[in-house]
């Protein structure tokens, strides 16, 4: 074996890895750099819903994408926001769609690597925007675990990221708090 490889044991066989969480995003960036060494000027890459824009669409406007209403029994063209991507990546993870029920009780897929379970939350979708793919990406995922008002803190510290987040009230309504960067980029 090649003193370059590391080798990944396990001691309970039940343990498992699971890259998904930034693994769309990744590939979005690898087709989008390809893209560029090619020298293409317009286009928009989407492996899963993460995009990531460059130039205008074909009627020479800019990109626009939805945030999805995050409800169990939303349709796909149901959505919260248009926004408008330029020259950017976005990236949505939320626990709308991916989930399972215990004993009435409905839990995301979105583990907590501190405890190991999914974290129960109001904070129903983080959309990021960032200068790449993987970033917004990772980040999204990361601040569905941590919840809303330590994801507001962390947002806040970040450089060219910003964040649309969709959350429960306590009345159960949806409601959306986003970052200053995400303002000048709704279009509805």
């Amino acid at each position: 074996i090649s003193p370059f490889i590391k080798i990944l044991s396990k001691n309970y066989s039940n343990t498992q890895l699971d890259f998904s969480a930034n693994a769309k995003g990744y590939g979005v960036d690898v087709i989008f750099n390809f893209f560029q060494e090619k020298n293409s000027k317009n286009y928009l890459v989407e492996i899963g819903g993460e995009l990531r824009t460059s130039g205008k669409n074909a009627k020479g406007k800019t990109w626009t994408t939805a945030i999805n209403t995050p409800k169990v029994n939303a349709q796909l063209n149901d959505y919260e926001a248009i926004i408008k991507v330029k020259n950017k990546a976005i990236a949505t993870s939320g626990n709308y769609r991916n989930f399972h029920e215990v004993n009435g009780e409905w839990y995301g897929h979105e583990i907590n690597p501190k405890t190991g379970f999914p974290e129960k939350s109001n904070l129903l979708s983080v959309t990021i925007m960032a200068d790449d793919c993987m970033s917004a990406d990772a980040y999204a995922t990361a601040m569905m675990v941590m919840g809303l008002e330590k994801s507001k803190v962390l947002v806040e510290k970040l450089n060219n990221i910003d964040a649309f987040f969709i959350f429960a009230n306590e009345a159960g309504e949806l409601e959306t708090f986003y970052t200053k960067g995400f303002a000048g980029t709704i279009v509805e």
